[in-house]
């Protein structure tokens, strides 16, 4: 009986981990500049720092997160833009940051469980 057991406990340890390997995310680990599109999934006007931030859905680009946060200065960003349009834009990606003390908050581990990039800066045109 406790064979029985120990083989189904590893073939549900097996499946778990098949799993959890086919749907991984891609995740930054060093900062990259790149051009990519994406569809917008939120636009959040901060006005204290008179910057607009996008969520991004990222589309055909399969080393990058499948969404990314990029900030955009307000005078730069273009007029009418809204949830659901498509953008292409060149970006700094910047690889999420661990707890900077034991015990505090851990945005890698929040990201990569959201599958979302650090939030990036928006350059050129």
């Amino acid at each position: 009986m406790a064979l029985v057991a120990g083989i189904v406990g590893a073939i549900g340890c097996g499946a778990i981990w098949t799993r959890a390997d086919r749907l991984a995310a891609p995740v930054l680990t060093r900062t990259a500049i790149t051009t990519f599109t994406g569809r917008i999934e939120q636009i959040e006007i901060q006005a204290a720092k008179a910057t607009v931030r996008l969520t991004l859905a990222t589309e055909g680009a399969p080393a990058l997160p499948p969404r990314v946060r990029v900030t955009v200065d307000v005078d730069k960003m273009p007029d009418g833009i809204v949830a659901g349009e498509r953008v292409s834009l060149r970006a700094r990606l910047v690889a999420p940051q661990g707890a900077s003390v034991r015990g505090g908050f851990d945005f890698a581990r929040v990201a990569c469980s959201s599958a979302l990039a650090r939030p990036a800066r928006r350059s050129g045109r």
